[in-house]
């Protein structure tokens, strides 16, 4: 008989071992199940300059763009010159940014420009212009030194995904 009832303490060790395998197995599925999901809505923000020469000078296209899978929920936007945070006015930041930068050393247009708001979000794969500035006569030969110039200044972007993780873009990110 004892070597019945060992038989039996053996059958029932061994179901608790696959119960708390089978268990186990679930537990680490829903956790992979889980990080899935947070990477399937995960925004990836970047910052995106393009120039377009012409005969009239050149036009500068900068962009914010969402190259990431899920919505960026906009946080908190600051900007830096020369890495000291610039103060500004809540009506055309851009603008302000521009004129500190450029005013006195040439001729420019701030043509558009567009900020996303605090607590809005930037759709998967948009592309948001944060501005366009014109510089009328502006001539190739002087392209490195106007970039030099306007490198002098950084925008700092705090963003959410969907689950409430954080990250940061700055457009001297290369």
């Amino acid at each position: 008989m004892t070597t019945l009832a060992s038989i039996g303490s053996v059958e029932v060790t061994l179901e608790s071992v696959l119960a708390l395998s089978a268990l186990s197995l679930t537990m680490y599925q829903a956790w992979l199940s889980r990080q899935h999901n947070r990477l399937s809505v995960k925004p990836h923000l970047v910052w995106d300059t393009h120039r377009k020469w012409t005969d009239a000078g050149l036009t500068l296209h900068l962009h914010i763009k969402n190259n990431g899978i899920g919505p960026a929920i906009i946080k908190d936007i600051q900007f830096f010159i020369d890495k000291r945070r610039f103060g500004l006015r809540p009506i055309d930041p851009v603008e302000q940014v521009a004129d500190h930068l450029l005013k006195g050393t040439r001729d420019y247009q701030v043509q558009a420009q567009s900020l996303p708001g605090i607590g809005s979000s930037v759709p998967s794969q948009a592309t948001i212009e944060v501005a366009r500035i014109f510089l009328p006569g502006m001539k190739k030969q002087n392209e490195q030194a106007f970039m030099e110039l306007l490198n002098r200044a950084n925008m700092k972007v705090k963003y959410e995904c969907l689950y409430g993780r954080s990250f940061t873009m700055e457009t001297t990110d290369k």
